[in-house]
């Protein structure tokens, strides 16, 4: 990403804050839950996985569940997305 500004500016790291997500009806309804160990189709409203009883909302890489947003798009833990 390239930004031109008035006065020179350097910087070692750089933080995105994103402050909210277009979402569509059509897509989310589209959106299904799938299990990060099986890759089946998860369906229990509580997000475990019939096949092999893993925990779908937990994050792919670190195994972290984020309670308070379980449908976030990183992770809170290692951020994963």
């Amino acid at each position: 990403v390239c930004a031109e500004l008035a006065l020179p500016v350097a910087a070692r790291n750089v933080m995105v804050e994103f402050d909210s997500f277009h979402v569509s009806l059509q897509a989310g309804c589209a959106e299904v839950l799938q299990c990060p160990r099986c890759s089946r189709v998860v369906t229990d409203r509580h997000g475990i996985c019939k096949h092999c009883h893993e925990n779908a909302y937990q994050c792919r890489q670190c195994r972290n569940i984020n309670y308070e947003n379980l449908d976030a798009f990183v992770c809170n833990e290692c951020g994963f997305s």
